[in-house]
């Protein structure tokens, strides 16, 4: 009888550097690698996305250049896993590295984005996954044995599901917001509605705003909205709803900003205060 042919040697695990750089949702299976923004110096107003697909990965960051702020909220670094964000990051590297975050799904996702002015040296990162690699160890002597024992077949990674399809929305929806009270310094724009996001089209149909001059202001702040990074022009208002003017047919596109603001411009509103409010009203574009 012919001679039974050998089992194909199984491919050796995949480790792979990329990069967020231009990224708008590429998918690579890995074990281990690097990723970095790939830019040098990072521009103005970008949004980036990468999936990696492994199983328990461990991320470790090596470098990070990120633009500093409470809650990371002008650039940013999010890692997601099952839909859900798990950590967002910024600072630099003198300062003591964010923690390694241990990730227990099948794959992770990480979103890269800046805001309008401020760019920064970036980031880079290691991630280790189920049946990565391990580093050679010098063989000790050992005696001979008979049949030395076969080694168990690697176990399989399992593919992951597609991500679930977002459902119809049907009516506008409106996302009310409060700031709360804030302090305001010379030329220093304050966010005061958390950024509204959605991973498909809208149409954006309006945008409302309301400030309340507290403390020592010599003269009302301005307010104004921001959409996809372009700013509307800026009011002066107190005590009162503010609707700005949002031409038809608007659109943002999926994954992009939709805020509110306030913003100091005058150098006599040193320590002037506010309490500031905001409504945006948009709809699925179909």
């Amino acid at each position: 009888a012919p001679p039974t042919p050998a089992p194909p040697t199984p491919a050796p695990p995949t480790c792979v550097d990329l990069e967020t750089r231009g990224n708008r949702g590429e998918t690579h299976e890995a074990v281990c690698g690097t990723v970095e923004d790939g830019y040098g110096v990072y521009p103005n107003s970008v949004r980036e996305q990468l999936t990696i697909v492994g199983s328990n990965c461990l991320i470790e960051f090596i470098v990070m250049d990120i633009e500093v702020a409470s809650s990371c909220i002008y650039d940013s670094l999010e890692v997601w896993e099952d839909g859900l964000p798990v950590k967002r990051v910024c600072g630099r590297s003198q300062n003591p590295f964010p923690d390694p975050i241990q990730l227990t799904g099948d794959e992770f996702i990480l979103i890269f984005q800046s805001d309008v002015s401020v760019g920064w040296g970036g980031y880079k990162l290691e991630f280790t996954c189920d049946g990565a690699p391990v580093p050679p160890v010098p063989p000790t002597p050992i005696p001979p044995t008979p049949s030395p024992p076969t080694p168990a077949p690697p176990t399989p990674v399992p593919t992951p599901a597609p991500p679930p399809t977002p459902a119809p929305l049907g009516a506008a929806e409106t996302v009310r917001c409060a700031g709360g009270y804030a302090t305001l310094v010379p030329q220093a724009a304050y966010q005061f509605c958390s950024e509204v996001t959605r991973s498909y089209d809208v149409e954006v149909l309006t945008v409302k705003t309301w400030s309340r001059h507290t403390g020592t202001c010599s003269t009302p702040p301005h307010i104004g909205y921001w959409i996809a990074g372009a700013s509307s022009s800026t009011v002066t208002l107190v005590n009162q709803w503010h609707s700005f003017p949002v031409a038809a047919g608007t659109s943002v596109a999926a994954g992009n900003a939709i805020r509110a603001r306030v913003r100091n411009l005058n150098q006599d509103w040193t320590g002037c205060g506010v309490d500031v409010w905001a409504e945006v009203v948009f709809a699925r574009r179909l």
